[in-house]
């Protein structure tokens, strides 16, 4: 296998070293965006009264131990006349490429994918491809599905390179500057050296508030404004009446997570649920969390969890208080279906192969005061970053994976 880079305007010998065996799963428009993720964890009540020492922050461990998902078990096995298609379409791509014929390449790129292969090489190929025509959106999903594809090390170095440069040309200084140290963490390069220059080496991403966009949480008042923010049953016309019917709001689904006692009486943050989907699989997941002057910190997380029969799942996030801060933890990869699959080669059955990107960790700051997101970390969980944050929740500390920071919190 060629040592080489794939880089703008050059094309290297790693390209014909052929592609590993495994598909993945996800919806490649999910990269670093708004996350659909696999995993399970708990909020915990606990975490709400840190100790008088740092702590790292994480929740204590959930009492459902799921697994994450293995792709393999979601992907059609090839059958002989497939697996030709494959290396044919393959092939020809790859002449393509090396002619400049880049329309020609992209369509043989994508029917030797249709057999529902794809691995780190090959869809890091046709995402090199995107890029070298300025497709940044579609070079990103391809590379962020490659980078959570199987793949040899070069190979998922090569990827995470072509990553730094898309997010570089999309204005997104620090998830480049990741992909390139992530990129280095798999396999040495100068190329990536280069890039990097004399940029932290550190894997993780760091993004403040203003590289974040907009809020999931929001501040209510009182339980009136509460029991607005849940949708929850019931018009209530006092603030009793409104924190009675807040509280009773639980999904018949809540399987993730306990519902909060009637009336809030256990320890905040109160995670509360509804709306239960696909035969209890799925459900959607709120936190609120009391703050002075009958004010209420209140967040959606969204459908939380999975259903691989239409490739959905996503992750409860585990929650700890520090100070004025709330701490969300979330140890997935994005997921969705394989959308190059070719449904004719399983004319027998309803099922379809997923994808996935890259299993990371994040952590996401907000500010119980103001709900807004102030800070996220996040790295590849296989080398995961460390943060700690001090009980007051005044600073997090950044460790581990090549990072060594102490980030303010406002």
């Amino acid at each position: 296998m060629g040592s080489g880079w794939v880089a703008l305007g050059l094309l290297l010998p790693w390209w014909f070293a052929g592609c590993s065996k495994r598909t993945n799963v996800g919806s490649a428009s999910l990269a670093k965006s708004a996350r659909a993720v696999v995993g399970s964890a708990s909020v915990s009540p606990a975490a709400a009264k840190p100790s008088a020492a740092p702590v790292v922050a994480e929740a204590l461990p959930s009492p459902r131990k799921d697994q994450g998902w293995a792709p393999e078990q979601y992907a059609p096995a090839l059958e002989e006349e497939a697996e030709k298609l494959f290396n044919r379409e393959l092939m020809v791509a790859r002449r393509a490429v090396t002619e400049k014929r880049f329309d020609d390449a992209l369509k043989h790129y994508t029917k030797a994918l249709s057999t529902g292969r794809s691995d780190a090489q090959c869809l890091g190929e046709r995402g090199y491809v995107r890029l070298l025509r300025n497709e940044l959106d579609a070079a990103t999903d391809d590379l962020w599905l490659a980078a959570g594809a199987m793949g040899s090390d070069r190979a998922l170095a090569q990827v995470w390179y072509n990553l730094g440069l898309a997010w570089a040309q999309r204005s997104q200084p620090d998830l480049a500057r990741a992909a390139l140290a992530r990129s280095l963490a798999f396999a040495p390069s100068k190329q990536a050296e280069t890039k990097l220059g004399q940029q932290s080496r550190c894997q993780a991403s760091v993004l403040r508030q203003d590289a974040l966009g907009e809020s999931a949480a929001q501040i209510v008042s009182g339980w009136l404004g509460v029991h607005k923010f849940l949708d929850a049953s019931g018009e209530p016309k006092t603030e009793a009446e409104a924190r009675e019917l807040a509280c009773s709001t639980k999904s018949e689904s809540n399987f993730a997570a306990a519902g909060p006692e009637p009336g809030c009486t256990d320890p905040p943050p109160w995670v509360m649920s509804c709306c239960g989907t696909l035969g209890g699989f799925l459900a959607r997941y709120m936190l609120v969390y009391p703050r002075p002057n009958n004010r209420f910190f209140a967040i959606d997380f969204g459908t939380i969890g999975a259903w691989p029969h239409e490739c959905q799942g996503a992750a409860m996030p585990e929650a700890s208080v520090y100070g004025r801060h709330l701490v969300l933890k979330t140890v997935a990869g994005s997921i969705g279906p394989n959308a190059d699959f070719d449904p004719k080669r399983m004319p027998d059955s309803d099922e379809q192969p997923c994808r996935s990107g890259p299993v990371e960790r994040t952590f996401e700051i907000y500010d119980l005061d103001t709900a807004k997101r102030v800070l996220e970390v996040s790295s590849l969980d296989r080398d995961a970053a460390k943060l700690e944050v001090n009980a007051a929740g005044t600073q997090a500390t950044l460790s581990g994976a090549g990072c060594d920071a102490t980030l303010s919190l406002p």
